[in-house]
């Protein structure tokens, strides 16, 4: 009997686990809504294990709050590995832009499976932070 019991609740932490792995597999996209830091601080919108071999992150901008100093709108976005080495350029990102490939640069070929951090912040030198949304997929 409790060797039974033994057994359901083996096979119930085995259940959790694996759709705990489907979830987080499921996480390489979604909607982000950050505050960028003044003085253009790096915020981390998501970091994931990619699941294609695509060779670019998809980003789109949809509002960003007023800055202080400058009437630009734009959020700079990059991506990097698990050490936090670049993967990619900074690119700077409008909500006019709709969504905008990031692509690798040509040295780094990033395969499936592979975990990559997808990294903002304001595009303009600003001493207020201000609010950033938008949608992003790490493919």
């Amino acid at each position: 009997m409790r060797s039974l019991k033994f057994k359901s609740l083996i096979s119930v932490l085995c259940l959790f686990a694996f759709a705990l792995t489907f979830v987080f597999a499921l996480a390489v996209s979604g909607y982000f809504n950050v505050i960028l830091p003044a003085f253009k601080g790096d915020v981390k919108i998501n970091g994931a294990n990619k699941v294609t071999n695509d060779q670019f992150v998809q980003v789109r901008v949809i509002s960003k709050g007023t800055s202080l100093l400058s009437s630009n709108n734009q959020v700079d976005f990059w991506v990097t590995d698990s050490n936090g080495n670049y993967l990619t350029n900074v690119v700077a990102v409008s909500p006019k832009n709709g969504t905008v490939n990031i692509g690798f640069n040509t040295n780094n070929y990033i395969k499936s499976g592979t975990y990559i951090n997808l990294w903002a912040q304001n595009d303009a030198v600003d001493v207020v932070s201000v609010q950033a949304s938008g949608w992003y997929d790490l493919r």
